[in-house]
């Protein structure tokens, strides 16, 4: 189960990704998987911010409110925030 959060502040956006991150770098380093990962997309229309957390990223999601979603498309997700090397391939394989 993927989870999203959508942030409607930029700024906001901008100082929780930087939580996202940390928080998913440290899990990522603790449990050794290359698959715990956030990516953001930005929403044109209303400025705000999407976060696309993935499965193994469950605990860091939960702690920050994030709600459990299908899993998105690539374009989608957009960009990766953090997460590790090869995790867009084996999590979008086609």
């Amino acid at each position: 189960m993927w989870y999203h959060l959508f942030i409607n502040d930029s700024n906001t956006a901008v100082f929780q990704s930087r939580k996202f991150r940390d928080a998913v770098f440290e899990h990522m380093v603790l449990s050794g998987n290359e698959d715990v990962a956030v990516f953001h997309r930005s929403d044109e229309e209303s400025g705000g911010v999407h976060f696309y957390f993935t499965p193994s990223s469950r605990r860091v999601a939960v702690n920050y409110g994030a709600s459990p979603c299908q899993k998105p498309t690539q374009a989608e997700v957009g960009e990766m925030l953090v997460g590790g090397r090869g995790a867009v391939d084996r999590l979008f394989e086609v």
